[in-house]
């Protein structure tokens, strides 16, 4: 709404001119009868009408004309409260005549002098619903009954600029001027009256009419919300339905996105590779401009982000089914959409940063639009989970629409990764993260690859013309892509998808997560995005939490590095090829060594910082979900060892390896025993409820191939405490699945079916 107030103050002027100039044109007693009171359609008083949002305004904005008496007629509908049913004036049109007085005591009847103002209004084109001119079209009857699609959407006047096809609002907003949506339509509640449903039936009737086709207007009727439902949001609502930027390039002012490669909505960029059809020699011969592009017939065109990086830019379809499915979303979360996007940046983005904060904003900012439905959700999901520290929303009861906004990221993600872009691969990976346990986890990852793959994040960007920012995304998107089949590899025991021969992401650098405050790069700028979400949380607050004060980055920076260690784990003793070749423990022994070796010393190496004891009071602390996989990584590799023993072994041998393996066993124990507050309500990487519940397998693993008896009662006796464990936190999500997951291990093993260690999960 506030923009429609921009918009009219710079034509106020032009209308305030062209009714001077019209009463100039006839005598006064024609006026008179004509023009009631000029007052009557004054820019003021289109102005306050507007402002006033009363019953008449749904009616005025579905649809308005001249009639041939010179009426103005809007509504389209069922006549509201004060205006006069002008069907039978005989004009053959259907509408209404405003007949309720104004305030200032002027006649409240709207007409015009028909020969001149109709001459005027030709001249500027065909009339809108709300009786501005427009565009022409190829439908003149249809075309002057409404305004332009993006008018429509936010509710406001379509006022064509003097010689232009584009009207002042699309001229703003750097968008295309276009008349192709019917009007908006969507089911009704059930406690709809008789009054609204009479008149969206009226509206839908009458746009197929105009039409010319019914049934389009029906198929239009399904997909598109409702005038009325819209005009009766708050007006910060309603200004966030509006359509998203088409090119990033044109908007005005400075933004993060005007050179961006991977962002641009609603085109997706594929990387062309060597063996390609499409040569990159042969797509390097031609001219490029001066933005290194180049049109390329079948509506596609070429993108040279530097020496032997050459994309394909296409444009992606279906853009409205996108944006009914992120409407629904923002829904959902409406009025809390703002506060749940702060509180992921504080709680879940300064460990796991696969976003760029000030990106994300920026776009938030002019309309929820411009996100794929599936990253929206997931970031709604996450936040979701730390509803009760945020200071304003912890008084709120917190709303359930968890499951259904991760119902409608899972089916969004399937659509739109054939339209492999950046959003895509953070959609997909923030979706694992959003379930502890979820048997769709190996399919994201199995999608998630292909489409990182395909817009080029395993190549190294460093000296590619895109912006600073994009380049430091897409190496941490890239190393996020590279945890994400490293771990679900190890969890789901599949193979890799990601080979190290097709992998050239340089390492992190402090650089790389600049904040927008260390950007300098003039086009790398944009004013006030992510003010709000930089707010200090109160520190006398007793629910926002404080985060803990590591440097940006930091514990993703240590998880790639124990990921990477990880990766050799499974190439070196879990591929089918390995385990076929080295099967005698001593074999095992000697390639496990240097992998030992090093994550001991990745463990010893952790800086004072990041030590799972550095945690302080009321100061929330990621630390656990590392150490927790370097304890995962560690059972891992001794399970390779202790399922290699056999009865005919070495007696030594098999104790010195029983003894180490019992060893990282307590010390995982021990750890989960010492957790706090702080890190169990902070955030854990996807792979923690698979890291819990590996500890209680390795004990169940001992416990089966105990020597003796005394040992066997021993790692039972463990077994049961720790499973108490994690029934006593069972309100910790990642716990709670790994109960699931151990009940069902356990009951299959004979010497655990016992009451007490039952009745722990």
């Amino acid at each position: 709404m506030q923009e429609y107030l921009d918009t009219y103050e710079d034509i106020k002027v032009d209308i305030d001119g062209q009714l001077q100039q019209q009463q100039s044109l006839g005598d006064s007693s024609q006026m008179s009868s004509n023009f009631n009171d000029t007052s009557a359609v004054s820019p003021q008083r289109m102005k306050q009408e507007y402002l006033s949002n009363t019953n008449v305004f749904p009616y005025i904005l579905e649809g308005s004309m001249i009639s041939p008496d010179g009426s103005i007629t809007v509504g389209m509908g069922n006549s509201p409260p004060g205006v006069r049913n002008n069907s039978a004036n005989g004009s053959g049109n259907r509408g209404y005549i405003l007949d309720n007085p104004p305030s200032d005591g002027s006649s409240g009847t709207i007409q015009q002098s028909p020969p001149e103002l109709a001459n005027q209004t030709q001249a500027l084109g065909p009339s809108t619903g709300s009786g501005m001119p427009t565009a022409p079209a190829k439908n003149p009857k249809f075309m002057k009954m409404r305004p332009c699609d993006e008018c429509r959407r936010r509710k406001s006047g379509c006022i064509m600029a003097d010689g232009s096809n584009t009207c002042l609002t699309c001229q703003v907003n750097g968008i295309a001027c276009t008349f192709i949506e019917g009007p908006r339509s969507r089911k009704r509640n059930t406690s709809s009256t008789a009054k609204d449903a009479n008149f969206g039936s009226a509206s839908n009737n009458n746009s197929a009419n105009a039409s010319g086709d019914s049934s389009n207007a029906n198929k239009r009727a399904k997909i598109n919300t409702t005038v009325t439902e819209i005009a009766a949001e708050p007006a910060a609502e309603q200004s966030r339905y509006i359509n998203p930027v088409q090119d990033y390039a044109s908007i005005r002012g400075h933004s993060l996105l005007k050179k961006t490669l991977g962002l641009q909505y609603p085109k997706s960029a594929v990387y062309v590779g060597d063996t390609s059809v499409y040569d990159n020699v042969l797509l390097d011969s031609g001219n490029f401009d001066k933005k290194d592009e180049a049109e390329l017939p079948g509506n596609i065109s070429l993108r040279r982000a530097g020496p032997g990086a050459v994309f394909i830019l296409s444009t992606d379809d279906g853009p409205q089914e996108s944006v009914e499915d992120v409407d629904e979303i923002e829904k959902l979360t409406t009025p809390y959409g703002k506060q749940l996007i702060d509180l992921y940046f504080r709680t879940v983005h300064p460990y796991f940063p696969v976003l760029d904060k000030d990106v994300f904003l920026e776009k938030y900012s002019r309309t929820h639009r411009e996100f794929v439905p599936c990253l929206l959700a997931a970031v709604y999901i996450l936040a979701l989970k730390w509803w009760y520290y945020d200071v304003n929303l912890s008084s709120l009861p917190k709303p359930d629409i968890t499951a259904k906004l991760y119902q409608l990221a899972v089916e969004s993600f399937h659509k739109v990764c054939g339209h492999p872009k950046i959003p895509v691969v953070q959609a997909g990976i923030l979706l694992v993260q959003c379930k502890p346990s979820d048997d769709r986890h190996w399919l994201i990852c199995s999608q998630v690859v292909p489409c990182a793959e395909r817009i080029g994040l395993g190549l190294d960007c460093q000296n590619w013309k895109v912006p600073k920012w994009e380049r430091g995304l897409r190496k941490r998107l890239a190393w996020a892509v590279y945890l994400l089949d490293k771990w679900l590899s190890l969890i789901e025991a599949q193979p890799s998808h990601i080979s190290d021969n097709y992998w050239l992401v340089a390492k992190l650098t402090p650089d790389d997560f600049a904040s927008k405050s260390s950007r300098q790069d003039g086009d790398d700028s944009t004013s006030g995005a992510s003010s709000a979400a930089e707010t200090p949380i109160p520190e006398d607050s007793i629910t926002s939490p404080v985060l803990s004060t590591d440097q940006p980055g930091q514990v993703f920076i240590e998880m790639i590095t124990l990921s990477q260690i990880v990766n050799e784990i499974i190439d070196t003793l879990f591929t089918y090829k390995s385990k076929a070749l080295i099967r005698d423990t001593e074999e095992i022994l000697e390639v496990a060594k240097p992998i030992q070796i090093k994550l001991r010393r990745w463990y010893l190496g952790l800086p004072e910082s990041l030590q799972i004891n550095s945690a302080k009071p009321r100061q929330l602390s990621a630390h656990g979900g590392l150490h927790l996989a370097y304890f995962g990584a560690e059972i891992t590799l001794h399970r390779r060892i202790i399922r290699s023993l056999t009865k005919d072994s070495p007696q030594e041998l098999t104790e010195v390896c029983r003894e180490a393996g019992k060893a990282r066993l307590l010390a995982a124990m021990e750890f989960v025993r010492g957790l706090r507050p702080e890190h169990m309500q902070s955030f854990w990487h996807f792979s923690a409820s698979a890291n819990f519940a590996l500890i209680g397998s390795f004990a169940a693993l001992l416990f089966v191939t105990a020597t003796t008896k005394d040992e066997q009662a021993f790692y039972r006796s463990e077994i049961t405490e720790y499973m108490w464990r994690l029934r006593v936190l069972n309100g910790f999500g990642e716990m709670a699945a790994a109960l699931r997951q151990l009940g069902i291990t356990m009951s299959r093993i004979p010497g655990l079916k016992s009451p007490d260690i039952q009745a722990a999960y």
